[in-house]
């Protein structure tokens, strides 16, 4: 007869296998069960340590994760403003005096309120591409995708011309026109003004100007204002054409000439537009001011009488021949 597998193991010396928790007597039911205890131990310690290798890599990874946090500036975390919600004037280059950001950005808010047209400015050396503004920032990004009735200036203090328009929608081209808008560009961006005024005046007087126009029901077809280097200009195309009519007017009547006066109205081609045309029609374009067009006027006067002046002596000179003639007579 077969002996038991419990007796067998008794002689053998083996430990009796312990029983299942599930075939357990009921009154040891709430006890614990060393074997399932034993057996999540044995599974827990059963995981791997992590070697060196991963200590140090999570070591440098939280520490990294320390110097980003520390040293990043305080709006890297913060989200980009909404496009369309930033000022109309990001002066990236601070070239704008303080004192002037406020007003010209009013004027631009103003006018945008009133009349539809959003002009907006941007200041960065080297343009968008190159300045280093906040982050998500860009002119589409800050003001939004531009539409038929926006306008960007760029200025770039780094560049010859500072003033550069980038996006020129179709409304402002129909109403202000390629020509005055390169005026615009050419007189506050050109070095000579630069110099002379400064970057902050000129882009003061740049979004003056188009905001001015702009306004107006009609807009411009020129830039207002006379400055003084033009007005000179002016100035001297009318003396020139005042000594051209001068000199004209003195040919003595010849073949079918029979009056002097004929003479202006043949060569008047060539001093009528120095007078007319580049002399009064730049001022009375771009100013109601009367002073500059009675300037120009009287200096061409005075040039077109200037041929005159030798006959004021001649008369003088004659009687003066005269009078020595007699007293030889005399003599």
């Amino acid at each position: 007869m077969k002996a038991s597998v419990p007796a067998a193991r008794a002689r053998s010396g083996l430990r009796p296998a312990a029983a299942p928790c599930s075939s357990r007597p009921r009154a040891c039911a709430a006890a614990p069960c060393t074997t399932c205890a034993r057996g999540a131990a044995t599974a827990e310690g059963a995981a791997p340590a992590p070697g060196p290798l991963q200590w140090a890599a999570r070591t440098v990874a939280a520490a990294a994760l320390s110097a980003a946090l520390v040293l990043s500036p305080p709006f890297a975390g913060a989200p980009p403003a909404a496009a369309g919600s930033a000022p109309p004037l990001y002066d990236g280059a601070s070239i704008v005096a303080s004192e002037l950001r406020g007003p010209i950005s009013r004027d631009l808010e103003q006018l945008e309120r009133d009349a539809g047209w959003k002009v907006r400015v941007w200041t960065a050396y080297g343009g968008p591409g190159l300045s280093k503004p906040p982050p998500g920032a860009s002119p589409r990004e800050l003001w939004g995708p531009p539409d038929s009735r926006t306008l960007w200036l760029i200025v770039d203090p780094s560049s010859p011309n500072i003033i550069n328009m980038t996006y020129i929608g179709d409304d402002v081209l129909f109403k202000l026109r390629r020509p005055f808008l390169q005026e615009v560009q050419s007189r506050y961006g050109n070095l000579f003004f630069v110099r002379d005024n400064g970057e902050s005046a000129a882009v003061q007087q740049a979004t003056a100007a188009l905001t001015q126009c702009l306004a107006a029901p009609e807009g411009c077809k020129v830039v207002p204002g006379l400055p003084s280097d033009q007005y000179f200009f002016t100035l001297a195309f009318s003396i020139t054409g005042g000594l051209i009519a001068g000199f004209v007017s003195r040919i003595k009547p010849q073949g079918p000439v029979q009056r002097q006066w004929v003479w202006l109205l043949i060569f008047s081609p060539l001093w009528a537009p120095l007078f007319v045309n580049f002399g009064l029609g730049p001022v009375v374009s771009r100013t109601s001011d009367l002073a500059p067009i009675l300037g120009n006027t009287a200096g061409f006067l005075a040039a077109a009488a200037l041929p005159y002046l030798d006959r004021l002596g001649a008369p003088a000179q004659q009687q003066g021949d005269g009078g020595s003639g007699k007293g030889g007579g005399s003599a």
